[in-house]
Parts: structure tokens; sequence; C-alpha cells
């Protein structure tokens, strides 16, 4: 039942949904919620379908079909709150927490879920909320643990809004039957913000977070995980896909792991960019970051665009671990790197990483791939480490540039790459004068082939054998 709010006197009531509970309230261990019992498996719990504001705080849901349901069509323009604190919802039939929020009168949309359960759910999410409007999203999810769902955990289902923005920390989002933290946006035409730290999303089945962003507009797109995990997920542990036009597009990972997934530990994609509103500034920064034994690779980042003006792209990765990643396959990698571009820069500095027992494909692979690629690339390497590559072929460390411009590549501090089923370090170019320098900081031995192969237009033009 929702309490409308007779003191105020704005076009908006605030509803608020809580309790102080007598004896008979109480819950084990002397919990001072209320707690409300669905007996019919068909029927939800709790409604709201008001336009105004709604507070949930010091409760308890168990049974029904949807434990609470927010309906909330045509809210009129301002600011409309959807906020539960001290909420626990288990044992639904469906979803834990549905909400339909829309507005079509731009109406901003505020939703903040702090201290909130939400654990099985037979048939649904934990929690599934749904937002259409032509004004803002501000979610912000603190101290939240959705587990053990049919479906996913927390799913954040087309999302259609000017801008949006999501700010998920200590949190835990495991066990459900389909992705622990989804956020799916719709076709707004504004900016996507989304800061994750301290969250763990690991053992669901499918992704441990999924991250879609489809909007149509070349808009700014800001993504920073810090001290997370995202392991023994069946999919990928940690996955952004981006079909949108950006035209700033900043990623920012630091002290994460990744492992034991069955697809990609970490995956960043953008892939659609077909008109002139593409990324003109795209930076991916990864640092200490461990991503080991995942099946389908370590580290994916794809990252594709053109336009009439030149973009300027840059993946810095430092501190990284990337051990037994791949189960066979050509294209599962330990670290993937690779920028379609038709103009513009593309800068790669690796600092102080380890690839390691790669299976399938290369240990590294950095791919330039747009035929007739004017802008220059530069390739910075310090303190590298591949061994022990073991698919057909493949190389610890292999650099296919498609590029007719400039290639720079540096051996700044230490490389060594070892016990590799094809060259140490393989660099195929179509670049006319590649530069390739601190040949000195090149080691390795045990490869199958060659410890540096430079290939110019499918003819080696410059071989250092393996010293074995």
């Amino acid at each position: 039942d929702d309490d409308d709010d007779d003191d105020d006197d704005d076009d908006d009531d605030d509803t608020t949904l809580g309790y102080e509970a007598d004896d008979d309230a109480k819950t084990d261990d002397d919990d001072d919620r209320c707690t409300v019992t669905g007996t019919d498996p068909s029927k939800d719990v709790i409604t709201s379908t008001s336009s105004g504001s709604l507070t949930l705080k010091d409760l308890v849901v168990t049974g029904g079909d949807r434990g609470i349901e927010v309906v909330n069509t045509n809210v009129p323009a301002g600011t409309y709150t959807l906020t539960l604190k001290n909420v626990e919802v288990r044992g639904t039939d469906g979803t834990g927490l549905h909400a339909d929020l829309d507005s079509d009168d731009e109406a901003n949309f505020v939703v903040e879920l702090r201290d909130v359960v939400a654990t099985g759910a037979k048939a649904g999410s934990g929690v599934d909320i749904r937002v259409d409007t032509a004004g803002e999203l501000d979610a912000t999810l603190k101290n939240v643990v959705a587990t053990e769902h049919g479906f996913g955990g927390v799913y954040f289902r087309d999302i259609t809004a000017g801008s949006s923005s999501y700010d998920v920390s200590e949190s835990l989002f495991e066990g459900t039957g389909e992705r622990g933290l989804g956020i799916d946006t719709g076709s707004g035409d504004g900016d996507l913000s989304v800061a994750l730290h301290a969250v763990t999303a690991s053992h669901n089945v499918g992704d441990g977070v999924n991250v879609a962003w489809r909007n149509d507009i070349g808009t700014k797109f800001d993504l920073k995980v810090t001290k997370s995990a995202f392991n023994n997920n069946t999919g990928r542990g940690f996955q952004v896909d981006s079909d949108d036009d950006d035209n700033v597009f900043n990623v920012i990972i630091e002290d994460v792991e990744a492992n034991d997934n069955g697809d990609r530990g970490i995956e960043i994609e953008n892939e659609n960019n077909d008109d002139d509103d593409n990324p003109r500034d795209m930076d991916v920064t990864l640092r200490r970051v461990e991503t080991s034994r995942n099946k389908g690779g370590g580290i994916w980042l794809d990252l594709d665009g053109k336009g009439p003006d030149p973009a300027e792209v840059t993946f810095v990765l430092e501190h990284i671990t990337a051990i037994d990643n791949g189960d066979g396959e050509a294209d599962h990698h330990g670290v993937y790197l690779r920028h379609d571009e038709e103009d513009g820069t593309f800068t790669i500095a690796m600092k102080h990483v380890v690839v390691s027992g790669t299976n399938g494909g290369h240990g590294v692979f950095i791919e330039k791939t747009r035929d007739g690629f004017p802008g220059p690339v530069t390739i910075v390497l310090d303190d590298v480490t591949v061994t022990d590559t073991k698919g057909a072929d493949k190389s610890g460390i292999f650099i296919d540039h498609d590029g007719n411009g400039e290639l720079d590549v540096t051996f700044a501090g230490h490389v060594t790459a070892s016990n590799n089923s094809g060259d140490g370090v393989t660099i195929d170019t179509l670049s006319k004068s590649p530069d390739v320098t601190g040949i000195d900081n090149l080691r390795g031995s045990d490869n199958v082939d060659n410890l540096l192969e430079v290939v110019f237009a499918g003819s080696s033009a410059f071989v250092i054998p393996d010293p074995s």
C-alpha cells in the first residue's frame, strides 16, 4: 500500500513504506524490520503505482510472484526518486524488485539502493529496473547483495535516457542464472558513466558484469572499475559491448582480477561507428590486473572507428598478469589489442606485463587492421615477458600492422620471449619504413622459429635467429 504525503503541495507526491516493528514483526536475531510475506506465488507482494517518489526501508519481503512491483508511467517533469534502504527480498517466484519507470515529460530519475539483499528469485532477477525518459538517470548501489537467482542478479534493462550514470560499490552479484550485473542502455542521445568499486561478480551463469551501450549519437562514455573481482563465471568475467558512436571513450580498470571464466576475462569492444560522428579520442588503461585461466583468452580490447577527423587512440597496460588463458582455439590470445581506424594515431604502452601459457592464440596479439591506414602506430614495450605460447605456430608477441604509415616499435626495457611455438616476436607490416629500436633489450630462447622476425609485404626483411 502507498501512503501519500498530505503535507507535500508539489505536483509529485512522495511515498514512504517503512515500519516501526513490534515484537511480533521481528525476524531472527531481533531484526528490527517488518516482514511482509506473500502467500500466493501468482501475486506480487507489494505494489506501487504512484507517480511520486517512493522510499522503502527496514523491510523484509518473502514469497509471492514479484516481491516489490513499482510501475510509474507518465511521470511528470521534475525529479523522481526510488529509494530502498535496509531492505531484503527473498524467495520470490518471479523477480525480487521490479521497477518500470516512464516519463513523457523529461523527468529525471534517481534510483538508490543501499544495504539491499535480494536472494532466491526462482524465475527472475534479483532486481530488474527499466527507465524510459528524455531526462537523466542517476543510479547508486551500495552494499547490495544479489545471489542465487534464476535470471540476473541486478539488471538495468533497456535503459533509454538523455544521460545515465551508475555508481556501484561494495556489492556482491553471485550464483545467478544469467549475469551478475547487467547495464543495457537503449537509444538515448546522452552520455554514459559507469563506476564500479569493490564489486564481486563471480560464479554466475553468463557474464559476471555486462555493460551494453547502444546509443545513436556521438557522445561520451566513461568507465572506471577499481578493486573488484570477476571470477568463475561461465561467460566473460567483465564485458563492455558498445555500438555507440562515441566522441570520447574513456576506460580505466585498476586492481582487478578476472580469472577462471568460461570465456574471456576482460573484454572491451566498440564496434559500430559507421558514420561521421565516430570516436575521436579513445583511451583504455589497465593497471594491476590479473586475468588467468580464462577459456576464451585473458584481455580483449577491440575498438573500431572511422570518420573524417583524425582520432587519438591509446592503450596503456601496466602490471598485467595473464597466465594459462585459452582452450586451444586460434583466436584465444593472452592479450589482444586491436584498433580499426582510417586516420589518426594509435599508441600502445605495455610495462611490467607477464603473459605465459597461452593455449591457442598468440601470447600478445597487436592488430591494426584497416588497409592503407596512414596514421602513425607507436608501440612501446618495457619489462614484458611472454613465454610458453602453445598454439600451433603462434608467437609470443605478434604485431600485425596493415597500415602504410609509420610504425615505431621500441623495446624500451627488458623484453623476454621464450619457449613459444612460433617466433618470440613477429612484426608483420605494410609500412614502408618500420622503425624497430632497442633490440638489445630483447632476449629469449627455445622458440620454435626465430627470436625476432620482421616481415614486410609477406617477405622476411629482418631476422634474429633464436639463440637455442
